[in-house]
This record gives structure tokens, sequence and C-alpha cells, in this order.
């Protein structure tokens, strides 16, 4: 019998941590992989990359941050970095306007969300809580009498389920494509029409339908 799918996928180099043995005891079934990119992996879900203030800065320092952000950008999850600690408060002669700068580049230019937390602990509560968040959702979307009846709303619904699309992206992409066959097979160029969806939305979009699926 195959086994069952990991409910988080861990980089092996967290083991150092301590946080991998906190999710042990809450978590039903972890793994252990080499992750190119990010450090937390809820499959097909959240990509949760973590970081304490002293990596953050040693990332700047050694000029390697923003390359970091570019993989995380470059995967089909949404991303979440965490962040252990107070970057603004360690002993590195890195100016606090530096390290303020590299903060708001990565939410606003690289749009990956900032969360803080001040020990491996909490980080593992919080990881912990995403995954149950992730769950909740999943199950309510399974729950009956949830789904849409009308074929109007079916369609919205379907569309709703692509990376990034909210309902007024799911109403514009089929008042443009006309049906959901055409928006499965449209290419990023013609994604891109629609006001809302740039150049990497598109891309994950593409992705997502494409890409082998990995049992």
């Amino acid at each position: 019998m195959k086994p069952p799918t990991p409910e988080m996928i861990i980089d092996y180099r967290e083991r150092a941590s301590g946080i991998p043995e906190i999710l042990k005891d809450k978590l039903s079934n972890i793994g252990f992989k080499n992750l190119n990119a990010g450090d937390y992996l809820i499959p097909h879900k959240v990509l949760v990359e973590r970081k304490t203030a002293v990596d953050l800065i040693q990332s700047l320092k050694t000029q390697v941050l923003f390359g970091q952000c570019k993989k995380l950008k470059n995967q089909s999850l949404p991303v979440l970095m965490i962040i252990e600690g107070n970057p603004l408060r360690t002993t590195s002669m890195i100016s606090k306007t530096a390290v303020k700068g590299a903060l708001l580049s990565i939410t606003s230019c690289w749009q990956i969300p900032v969360y803080y937390t001040a020990t491996a602990c909490e980080t593992a509560n919080t990881i912990v809580k995403i995954v149950q968040h992730e769950e909740r959702i999943h199950n309510r979307l399974l729950t009956k009498g949830t789904k849409p009846k009308r074929l109007h709303s079916h369609q919205l619904f379907f569309v709703q389920g692509l990376p990034g699309i909210s309902k007024k992206l799911s109403y514009d992409l089929l008042k443009e494509f006309r049906t959901i066959e055409k928006v499965l097979f449209a290419d990023c160029k013609s994604l891109q029409k629609i006001r809302g969806i740039g150049k990497t939305k598109a891309q994950k979009i593409h992705d997502f339908l494409h890409q082998p699926f990995e049992p």
C-alpha cells in the first residue's frame, strides 16, 4: 500500500533548528527532502521560507537574498517568509536603513508576505496553524451543500480554483474567453490581457495547468 502524502515536507537542513522535532508532535505525517526553494512545503498549497534574523542579515551581506526571493517566486505555489527574531536588533554592522530597505523590497517588489516570530517554538506553531487553516478550507469546499448549484456559479467556482484567481478575476476570465475550455488553453500572453493578471500570475496559472501530476 502506498504511504499517505505527508502533511509537511521539510528541507533536511532545517533539522538543526529543532522545529521538525516540534512539528512531529503536532502533525501526523512529515517528510524530509532537499527542497530547491523554501524550507517547509505544504504539498500543493503553501511554501514557507524560514529565516532567523541573523540568517536574513547574512544573506543580505552575501548578496544572495534577492536571488533566493527570485527562486521562491518561480515556484507555482503561494509563498510566505517567516523571520524569526528582530533583524533590526542584531550585532551586524549593516545599517537599519539597509535592512528596512531589504524588507520593503521583499514585500513590495517581490510580493512575498513576511510574518515575524520570536522563537523556534512560535515558528513551529505558526506553521501548524497554516496546515490546519489549509485543511479547514479544503474540508469546507468538500462539505455537502457548499458547492454552487447554478451552471453560471459552477463555472465561476471552477475557475477560482486556479492559482491567484479571485471571484472577480474568474468572472473577467470567463467574460473574455467565454468558456472554461478556452480559459484552460489560453497562453500566458492571452491571460495577461485580463487586468489583474500580470506575467508572474499568468505563468503560475500556465504551470499549474501543464505541469505533470506527481503522486
